[in-house]
This record gives C-alpha cells, structure tokens and sequence, in this order.
C-alpha cells in the first residue's frame, strides 16, 4: 500500500533527494522512519528485506514530497484569532470550557 503524506515542516535538502520512505507502523497510530530512497524501487527491494526479517512487523512505504512554499498563502494574509475577534468586535465573546 502507497500513502502520500503531507508533511507540514520543511523537509532537509538530503530528505528532499530521497523522497521514497519506509515507515514501520507501531502501535497508537505512530510510525518510526526505517530509511529514505531516492527511487521507489530501491523501497521495494529494502522492503522486501525487511519483511523477511521481522516478518510480523508492519512496513509500508510513502512519498514525501516538500510543500512549494511560493504556492502557499502569505502568512500575512491570514488573521490570528485575535485580530478575527477585535472584527467582529466585542458583541460575541468565547467561552471555554
């Protein structure tokens, strides 16, 4: 199974080069990085190592790609919720519970 993931951070420019990675799935949604690739069929070989391995492990295999930080929308563009509350002025007032 193939999963894209989005990845919020900034990706290094090596990680940037190896975007093929495999994953082992652990317990409580969480994943541990076993390595990165730069192609995906060098992913598919170390993946069908691996799986001889630790047979009962769970491995998959994801493309990592980096965001393009020019497509974003500018960081000033958007309000914080500060600035969203002092629009609205006061009349609406949150509560937290």
């Amino acid at each position: 199974m193939l999963y894209f993931i989005d990845i919020p951070q900034l990706m290094s420019y090596q990680d940037s080069l190896r975007p093929w990675v495999i994953y082992q799935l652990l317990p409580n949604c969480q994943r541990l990085t076993v390595d990165r690739f730069r192609r995906r069929s060098e992913a598919d070989n170390y993946l069908r190592v691996l799986k001889r391995l630790q047979p009962h492990a769970e491995y998959t295999i994801a493309f990592e790609m980096e965001e393009d930080l020019e497509t974003d929308q500018n960081p000033s563009d958007e309000l914080s919720l500060e600035a969203k509350l002092e629009q609205n002025g006061n009349n609406s007032q949150m509560k937290i519970h």
